[in-house]
């Protein structure tokens, strides 16, 4: 049976292949490695699946970054529990990549239960219809994060029945009032600094 950590790390390589095809996207989405880059900032540029199992895996990781590189001059290689070789983080960071935790990992049951946290009687939240209410999502989106979100807007889908969130520190307390809790799923991350050998921009 697949665990939660398995389904999350599904649920992100789905979410990031909504925006292959879009303009100033790059996406490799093989069976041993998935990336995505964007020239447009939005949604980064991420490494999110890696299962190499040759006896060549050294020149195999310099070959990808190489690849990337092609592209961007950054990215953020994620390593989840299932990633192979198991001592990936390890060789990631002989080539000076910085590791840490993902981000702040959070999650929540869905529906949330009634009346199981105080919600303001004019707040109230809704599912996004139509494209009006995917275009009022938009603005305000875009006035909250301080950047255009239209990307999104081209690759946004509905109708899951669980949760998670990659959270910043100053979203993290609103999070947890609305029920989601910390969680370390043991997802890593690691940062890569290259060579910008592309004239792309969006």
């Amino acid at each position: 049976m697949i665990n939660i950590v398995d389904q999350m790390q599904e649920n992100i390589l789905a979410y990031f292949r909504l925006f292959d095809g879009l303009p100033g996207i790059t996406c490799v989405d093989a069976d041993q490695v998935f990336w995505l880059i964007s020239t447009c900032g939005e949604p980064g540029n991420q490494v999110l699946r890696t299962q190499l199992t040759s006896e060549h895996l050294d020149q195999q990781i310099d070959a990808i970054l190489t690849q990337i590189g092609q592209y961007t001059d950054h990215i953020d290689w994620m390593v989840f529990p299932n990633c192979q070789p198991a001592d990936l983080g390890v060789r990631l960071e002989a080539r000076g990549m910085v590791g840490g935790l993902a981000g702040t990992w959070m999650a929540i049951d869905l529906p949330v239960q009634p009346n199981s946290f105080p919600i303001p009687a004019r707040f109230h939240m809704q599912q996004v219809q139509d494209y009006a209410m995917l275009d009022t999502w938009k603005q305000i989106s875009s006035v909250g994060f301080g950047t255009d979100v239209q990307i999104h807007t081209e690759a946004y889908a509905h109708g899951y029945t669980k949760a998670w969130v990659w959270s910043s520190n100053i979203g993290k307390r609103v999070y947890e009032r609305v029920g989601f809790v910390a969680a370390d799923f043991g997802v890593r991350e690691y940062q890569w600094l290259g060579v910008f050998n592309a004239q792309d921009k969006c």
